[in-house]
């Protein structure tokens, strides 16, 4: 064998493949059937030059955390706190903070008091996400003041709460002290802050479940957020209080549904789902809302959501604002007013006549629809919607009319030897006379 073939599969020329972003994971098995061999190269690599492009080097973590002996371990270690310990330039910083974050996804792996220490100390100088979540993993409870600081970053909340959640009774004080804390008077929150304090506040709702020994503490520290002055705040602890079981009482039921007109999609569904469980003590701070109107977009939203909600809550009171809404110039809302009575089973089919005529074919096609479950819609009202401009409309109304023929067969009948009366419009009286015939030619 020549000097050359022997220098291409020594350890180190085997590691320095990974620098080739093609060849790297070819090479990634060879490399850690090399073992402990692997390791001195891997670490030469792995504390190598920060560089923008962090591949090889999270290569190089990968393969040690696979070999996964105690020298690797060892070097994965010092990795992460040489990392730690950089100061790169701007345009570096990203790719440093992956691989770290990578290191510490490994790590986590490996538990053991070296371990928790390099994560610490990791945790201490920035708000790594993995080294949150590695952490949560130790038990250890010095993370604890750490953790709670990470809510205050994007990017690390979620692992930070994941792992506060693992250590229980224990952050109770920590997360109330963030939820609490007191802002001076007109001075504004950073948003960072109100974030932190928001998370605080669904944590502790996690332990206030009436079933939970340490429910109390938490119960008390929700009740005091409700006067927060930040509504995300209340809304939070209203959320909470109120999922747990712990209080469902007018107040919440206030703070939810103010809270209607929020952007977020899914966040608005949450607050709906939530004051729907809470029944008839929701369905008192939705009425008042229906009727509510504003010139805003936000209280659009909150309008539109209100009639969601009675209409899930199946509410007999709000039937006649709800019926009202048919002249609305807001397609939205009417179309959230028919879903709504669609939804109330003692609305009868006066609630719907007027949606029967709606500029909107989706709305008509809904009116019609509830109608025809209701086994409420009438013979000659069905007939004059074979007319109607939406095909859906008109085969709702064709196949209401066939489940009933013999006794719509005469209203068929005038409807045809009058050229499509009584509905107007010769495009529509058209419509209306061909179904007819169809229908009485299939009647035989």
């Amino acid at each position: 064998m020549s000097d050359t073939e022997n220098s291409d599969t020594t350890p180190v020329s085997i590691v320095d493949r990974f620098r080739n972003l093609h060849l790297g994971p070819l090479a990634f098995h060879e490399v850690v059937r090399l073992g402990d061999a692997a390791v001195p190269p891997l670490e030469s690599l792995l504390r190598g030059p920060s560089d923008a492009v962090h591949q090889p080097r999270c290569l190089a973590a990968d393969a040690l955390a696979a070999i996964g002996s105690s020298a690797a371990v060892q070097v994965l270690i010092r990795a992460l706190l040489d990392s730690v310990g950089r100061d790169p330039p701007p345009a570096l910083l990203e790719a440093e903070s992956i691989l770290v974050n990578h290191i510490a996804e490994h790590l986590s792996r490996f538990p053991c008091p070296e371990v928790t220490e390099a994560l610490l100390s990791a945790l201490r100088r920035k708000r790594y996400p993995y080294c949150a979540a590695a952490l949560g993993l130790t038990g250890d409870p010095r993370a604890i003041p750490l953790l709670v600081d990470c809510l205050y970053e994007d990017a690390a909340r979620p692992a930070a709460a994941a792992a506060l959640r693992r250590f229980g009774q224990a952050t109770f004080e920590p997360l109330t002290d963030v939820l609490l804390e007191p802002q001076g008077e007109g001075t504004p929150e950073p948003p960072s802050r109100l974030d932190g304090r928001v998370a605080a506040a669904g944590l502790l709702a996690g332990f206030a479940r009436p079933d939970s020994g340490d429910a109390p503490v938490a119960v008390a520290a929700l009740v005091k957020a409700l006067r927060d002055r930040q509504r995300a705040v209340r809304v939070e602890a209203a959320l909470g209080l109120a999922r747990s079981g712990a209080r469902a009482d007018e107040d919440i039921a206030h703070i939810l549904a103010g809270a209607l007109d929020e952007e977020n999609w899914a966040r608005a569904e949450e607050i709906i789902t939530v004051l729907v469980r809470m029944g008839p003590t929701a369905e008192r701070a939705l009425i008042p809302l229906i009727g509510l109107r504003s010139g805003d977009e936000a209280g659009r939203r909150r309008r539109v959501r209100a009639v969601e909600a009675v209409g899930r809550l199946g509410s007999a009171a709000a039937v006649s604002l709800l019926r009202g809404l048919y002249g609305s110039t807001d397609t939205t809302l009417r179309f959230a007013a028919v879903k709504a009575l669609a939804g109330i089973g003692p609305s009868d089919a006066r609630s719907f006549a007027h949606f029967l005529s709606d500029p909107h074919p989706t709305i008509r096609f809904r009116a019609a629809e509830a109608l025809v479950r209701r086994r409420a819609l009438d013979p000659e009202l069905a007939i004059r919607l074979l007319g109607d401009d939406d095909s859906h409309v008109r085969s709702l109304a064709a196949s209401a009319v066939r489940s009933d023929l013999a006794a719509a067969l005469p209203s068929l009948k005038r409807a045809a030897s009058h050229c499509g009366a009584p509905v107007e419009g010769v495009t529509a009286r058209l419509r209306l006379w061909l179904h007819a015939c169809a229908l009485i030619a299939a009647a035989g």
